[in-house]
């Protein structure tokens, strides 16, 4: 549950901070494509995180 918050949150924070300046500038290719960039990033974050803490929940 705590990891599909984690997911969700980080995905509309990022959906947020990278669409609003693309509406206002006019949406191009690039920016889509830094945003889809940055997402897959945090995702890749998020998801070794929740993995470190699922080892540590299990060692306990």
């Amino acid at each position: 549950m705590t990891f599909f918050f984690a997911f969700v949150s980080s995905f509309f924070s990022v959906f947020i901070v990278k669409a609003v300046p693309s509406f206002e500038a006019g949406v191009k290719p690039v920016s889509f494509a830094s945003s889809s960039l940055d997402f897959y990033s945090a995702y890749s974050l998020i998801l070794s995180l929740s993995i470190r803490e699922r080892r540590s929940a299990s060692s306990t």
